[in-house]
């Protein structure tokens, strides 16, 4: 579903719920519930969270019980509807163009060579580098999956080079260019929900495979591949 509909439609059941003192009975609040839980698929922990304590509810719980339940379940659509507001607000950001190259690399081989070069008593590249390696290799058999998963290994493992760590703190911490701030947030955001997405997801009655368009964020990588061999070449 697109991402504004699902959007307009849980602000609404949302508004539902913050328009009553409370519903007249656990059916109605039930059936509620039941509108909200499919519209939750855009992110698995929240959509679990909510159909697991929906269910405790209609299992006969005491008042007692399913009131905090119930509060939670709020909780956790407030929280949805802020999540999907953000990666709305994300995907409007002007995404990198991607050039279209003879050359059948992921990681530019040049990069990779500036990596090679750099001696370090702090840091060893070789996993690194093994990432950039792996990538390529999953570029030419086009195992499209494996570069979304091996893009967030990857920045999940170089923060400490750059100072930080995580790669949110890297984000919003590093005293980057602009230009380098608005590829590390692509990175952040798009790329690791796409990842989380193929991650976490168990297997459903329908589902589809990302294209390369998805999963691409070869540009991005080489912003922060680059930054990384400057800072590291320094004497």
């Amino acid at each position: 579903m697109d991402k504004f509909k699902t959007l307009k439609k849980l602000e609404e059941l949302k508004s539902q719920i913050d328009n009553k003192k409370g519903f007249e009975s656990k059916a109605e609040f039930l059936d509620w519930g039941s509108k909200v839980e499919p519209l939750l698929e855009f992110s698995v922990s929240y959509q679990e969270q909510f159909s697991e304590d929906m269910n405790k509810i209609h299992a006969n719980l005491s008042s007692q019980t399913a009131g905090p339940l119930a509060n939670r379940m709020r909780t956790t659509l407030n929280k949805a509807i802020e999540q999907l507001r953000h990666e709305i607000d994300t995907s409007s950001q002007p995404e990198a163009i991607k050039l279209s190259t003879s050359q059948k690399d992921y990681i530019h081989q040049y990069r990779i060579k500036e990596l090679r070069e750099i001696s370090s008593d702090k840091f060893d590249l070789c996993k690194l580098l093994k990432f950039c390696e792996e990538l390529n290799d999953c570029y030419r058999a086009n195992n499209l999956l494996a570069i979304i998963m091996l893009t967030r290994a990857l920045i999940d493992h170089v923060p400490p080079i750059l100072g930080f760590n995580t790669f949110s703190e890297v984000v919003n911490n590093y005293s980057g260019t602009k230009s380098f701030k608005e590829s590390m947030d692509r990175l952040n955001t798009s790329s690791r929900k796409i990842a989380d997405q193929h991650l976490h997801t168990p297997i459903r009655k329908s589902e589809t495979i990302p294209t390369m368009n998805q999963v691409d964020f070869s540009n991005d990588i080489d912003v922060l591949l680059s930054e990384i061999y400057r800072i590291m070449k320094r004497p």
